[in-house]
């Protein structure tokens, strides 16, 4: 390794695919903006730390895809192929494994950690419908930000990228990504988002001392040290959450649980277990781990928040730091039998994540049903009501009928149209791309003009009955009902 490609291996940027403000551009003249992977940490070299406020990252990601990975079935295959795409793998990468994991039988490895995985009877749908996995760890998550600047850097005609411009190339592959896997039937079953603090904001012994008091308020109750150790909250020896030879160390939060927050000295576990050099005088890093519903949960409301803006640097950093504001917040010291609910926000916290927004307020969903289920459960408990119905007033049949589709329409979201899809691919039929369309397509099978309507039925005393449909652009602009 030359003298020069040493020094490039020095931190002196933003990590793991980061969205940070980009410094001045007058200070990056020649600096260029190619990443050095080091680690699960990599580096783009033309963003100096001295700029930096906080760096926001996704860290780990999990989805499964509700169809198969074979590539002897082109139907489901070519939604594999929108993904991978949109993450710019090589498909010249690929090695096969012995193996899969997460319960699957086969798998392939792309790039550094991402890998795909299919097969097997554990991990089909309750209808028998095979599914897939798509898992990108933090070194996978590195290397398609590389990939995102290299390809960019590529449009250019090999132009180096600005640091401003890297930046805002990594914001926008993650928003192609997202808007793919929007328009696919999947669920995130884990997503771990990262926020560094490379100015020393909040110091170190500070920090810690706000750990081991528990001066902070958080719906995690449980605190551990690095060996997995519960933290005793009434001990006063701050170094029970020391990592030896790795720095300071706090994990909230079961392994288990659905939510889990680590704060770490990302610059003592580089210096001493990567044997690296980093050009700042602090870097303690903030990761929020979400698991299996939470998960799901964030993840959508991350690709709602940054396919839908148009300044995805922003929208990006807003995410990942609300994300994190959700799960804790850092208090100013106790006063005599103060509760910790009623202190001030700690200062240097409400510094740190003023950029935030708070992600919507998690609600556990109702059980996802398969369309196998939907009809085990109308032959359960709708049949009766529906044949009481037709058989009072049969001549309304259709009425009926068309106003119960048009509510079930109306009400129609994203879980319906992960149920359908997956039906759908597994039939060989197209997928709906969107909910919009699905409810444009569903608006064509009601009476009328296949415009989207809210309906209303009045039953009457002679056993007649009336369907009205009133367009809902109409209904809108009129204000009213």
């Amino acid at each position: 390794m030359s003298d020069e490609t040493k020094e490039k291996n020095v931190i002196a940027a933003d990590a793991n695919g980061g969205i940070s403000p980009c410094p001045n551009e007058e200070n990056q003249e020649g600096l260029g903006a190619h990443p050095q992977g080091v680690s699960n940490t990599p580096v783009i070299t033309s963003i100096t730390l001295a700029a930096r406020h906080v760096d926001c990252i996704i860290d780990y990601l999990k989805v499964v895809f509700l169809y198969p990975f074979e590539e002897h079935e082109p139907e489901t295959m070519k939604y594999w192929d929108e993904a991978l795409d949109a993450l710019l793998v090589d498909r010249e990468t690929r090695v096969d494994m012995r193996r899969g994991g997460s319960n699957y039988e086969s798998g392939w490895h792309y790039h550094e950690d991402l890998f795909v995985f299919t097969g097997g009877e554990l991990t089909k749908t309750a209808a028998g419908i095979p599914t897939s996995m798509l898992e990108m760890k933090g070194r996978a998550c590195e290397r398609f930000v590389e990939r995102a600047v290299e390809e960019e850097e590529r449009k250019l005609g090999g132009r180096m990228l600005t640091a401003a411009e890297a930046i805002v190339a990594v914001a926008n592959s993650w928003k192609n990504f997202f808007s793919v896997l929007k328009g696919l039937p999947h669920r995130c079953t884990r997503i771990d988002l990262t926020v560094d603090d490379y100015n020393g904001n909040m110091p170190i012994a500070e920090l810690m001392r706000k750990c081991k008091r528990r001066e902070f308020v958080s719906s995690m109750k449980k605190g551990f040290d690095s060996g997995g150790v519960p933290i005793d909250w009434a001990d006063d020896e701050e170094d029970a959450i020391i990592r030896e030879g790795l720095g300071w160390s706090f994990t909230l939060g079961k392994t288990e649980s659905e939510r889990q927050l680590c704060i770490y000295d990302k610059k003592a576990e580089w210096t001493n277990g990567h044997k690296g050099a980093v050009n700042a005088s602090s870097w303690i890093r903030f990761e929020s781990r979400f698991k299996a519903e939470r998960a799901d949960f964030m993840l959508e409301a991350f690709i709602d928040k940054l396919t839908s803006s148009d300044d995805p640097v922003m929208a990006f950093r807003r995410f990942v730091i609300g994300a994190l504001s959700s799960v804790i917040e850092f208090k100013e010291e106790r006063l005599n039998g103060e509760n910790t609910y009623r202190s001030e926000t700690w200062k240097p916290w409400e510094e740190f994540i003023k950029e935030g927004e708070l992600p919507p307020k998690f609600k556990a969903k109702k059980p996802v049903r398969t369309i196998w289920k939907n009809a085990q459960w109308e032959k359960r408990d709708v049949s009766r009501c529906s044949f009481r119905m037709h058989m009072a007033r049969k001549e309304e049949f259709d009425e009926i009928d068309a106003y119960l589709f048009v509510e079930g329409m109306n009400k129609a979201d994203g879980d319906d149209l992960a149920i359908i899809n997956a039906d759908r691919i597994a039939l060989g039929r197209e997928p709906y791309a969107s909910v919009e369309e699905l409810k444009a397509e569903g608006a064509k099978r009601v009476p009328g003009d296949g415009t989207l309507s809210k309906a209303t039925i009045e039953l009457f005393d002679d056993g007649g009955a009336a369907l009205t449909l009133t367009p809902i652009d109409e209904k809108k602009e009129g204000g009213k009902e």
